[in-house]
């Protein structure tokens, strides 16, 4: 019974000071206060106004196109602004930004989902969204079921119906915020999109960053992509030297 009870008191504390909460924000219904002082401060200085969503707004549609996109934060996007769960510099390490709109490391997100209980952004208390393996998982039948109708009518991707683009949207976004996570898959698949401009902008160098963050991992298939794209020099510059280690990794692992 304690237990409960200090879990809920952790959940419903105030977004502005950590007291215990005791009103809700009217419009998103997430973030507690204890006082009316406390939710004026952090609405304006706080700049809860900026991320406040009232719910109909943080339908999975919604928090699909605006799920985390990763990015390395430079002095001009990031500033001097700090990650709230290590207190450090947004712009020393790769970021990922959440459906609530909050960033933070990528690397600490995912140690609060392993560590914590409390499933919620640090801010504003929102559900994380799901984890970098279910949110892989997730977007593979959607994706599938894009790429086969394509397929079977003979149409391009570049002939995508509204429809096809609202989904492809979701897929790239829920890939995006696994792969800043580190999941591998998410790494691979998401390089493959953006080399092959599948549903995205072409960006051959953005697909080699993801291909090679999933080869140091392991992953075979990432290994030899990478070699190809050393060796072709495709997003990065020729490299037979590199391109023949990467090749010899995936061959180490029975990939031709």
């Amino acid at each position: 019974m304690n237990k409960t009870k200090k879990s809920s008191a952790i959940v419903d504390s105030c977004a502005n000071c950590d007291a215990p909460g005791r009103m809700t924000c009217s419009k998103c219904k997430l973030a507690k206060y204890c006082s009316r002082s406390c939710q004026r401060h952090h609405w304006g200085k706080g700049e809860h106004k900026r991320f406040c969503l009232t719910p109909a707004e943080r339908t999975t549609k919604g928090a699909a196109e605006a799920a985390a996109v990763p990015t390395v934060a430079s002095k001009s996007a990031g500033g001097d602004k700090e990650c709230v769960i290590c207190l450090e510099c947004l712009a020393t390490a790769e970021t990922v930004t959440l459906p609530c709109k909050h960033t933070f490391h990528a690397e600490c997100v995912s140690s609060m989902r392993k560590l914590t209980q409390n499933q919620a952004c640090p801010v504003c208390r929102a559900d994380l969204p799901p984890g970098p393996k279910r949110a892989f998982e997730e977007a593979i039948r959607p994706y599938l079921v894009i790429e086969r109708r394509l397929a079977r009518e003979g149409r391009a991707w570049t002939a995508l119906s509204k429809e096809e683009r609202d989904a492809m949207d979701a897929v790239i976004a829920l890939w995006r915020g696994a792969a800043s996570e580190g999941q591998t898959e998410a790494q691979y698949n998401l390089g493959l999109l953006l080399q092959k401009s599948r549903g995205v902008a072409k960006d051959e160098a953005e697909a080699a960053k993801w291909f090679r963050k999933a080869a140091k991992q392991g992953l075979a298939r990432a290994q030899s992509t990478l070699g190809v794209a050393l060796m072709q020099g495709i997003g990065v510059a020729n490299d037979e030297v590199e391109a023949a280690k990467w090749y010899r990794k995936a061959a180490e692992q029975g990939h031709a």
